[in-house]
């Protein structure tokens, strides 16, 4: 689906299905250097339960027109502002990475319209290795190599995906993307300072062995928000690839409630 905001045009995912008025609502947010693509399976999943599905293309990613936005304060208000747009009051929020970040700042600002949150491989704060962002703000394709391997896990299972090569996938995701709204991505990541509370229920997935937003620090952000925790084992940071049925049956779990 493509809208219009602010003279900017916008590409929303909804899983291939209209949206229908009184049908519950999921809103899935990407992560730093990523589209709405990495949410095309559980996207569909849920539209065929009944729900919408909607995962938009954050500015300067993917289909989405403009520049890649610099807070993620910014980024839970333009989410807002496309839920008002598709006139949508209510809704679960699903974010990875960034996205987790913005889904709970959504979650905490408006707590109104978010019946639930689940945030995957969340940390807070979310800090971003000197290495990794001086790769990014000089545009070096290293940048998306180191992203690359730390995302994945040295233990996955390749067979837990076939058909899908995983590392190139991400790799050319980040490439289509460019370095300009990676390095963003990452300042908004870097900068964002830890939320205190959170008062709607919440859900944290984590990766095993991921190397980005390592599992301990992913359980203190539970227990700072007395949130359900589900560990993805043999999984990384590249959860949504690489463990993708785990992944979807521990979102599914506690949705659907």
């Amino acid at each position: 689906m493509r809208i219009e905001l602010e003279n900017r045009h916008v590409f929303v995912s909804t899983g291939s299905a209209p949206i229908r008025e009184k049908a519950p609502t999921i809103v899935f947010v990407h992560g730093a250097g990523h589209d709405h693509s990495v949410w095309t399976m559980y996207s569909r999943f849920f539209v065929r339960k009944g729900y919408n599905a909607i995962a938009p293309d954050l500015p300067g990613h993917g289909q989405s027109d403009g520049q890649p936005l610099g807070t993620i304060s910014d980024m839970a208000i333009w989410v807002t502002n496309i839920l008002r747009l598709l006139n949508i009051q209510k809704a679960v929020f699903v974010g990875h990475s960034m996205g987790s970040l913005v889904a709970a700042q959504l979650a905490t600002d408006r707590p109104t319209i978010c019946e639930s949150v689940v945030m995957l491989g969340v940390s807070m704060p979310m800090p971003v290795s000197d290495v990794l962002m001086s790769a990014a703000a000089g545009g070096q394709h290293a940048a998306f190599d180191m992203a690359n391997y730390w995302s994945h896990a040295k233990q996955s299972d390749s067979r837990s995906n076939p058909g899908v090569w995983k590392y190139g996938l991400n790799n050319r995701l980040m490439e289509r993307n460019g370095s300009d709204a990676f390095y963003t991505d990452l300042q908004a990541c870097n900068s964002f300072s830890a939320l205190a509370t959170l008062e709607v229920p919440s859900l944290i997935i984590l990766g095993e062995f991921d190397q980005m937003t390592p599992f301990k620090s992913g359980v203190q952000v539970g227990e700072i928000f007395s949130s359900r925790i589900v560990k993805i084992d043999g999984a990384g940071h590249a959860m949504l690839t690489e463990q993708p049925n785990k992944v979807l049956d521990a979102l599914w779990n506690f949705v659907d409630l």
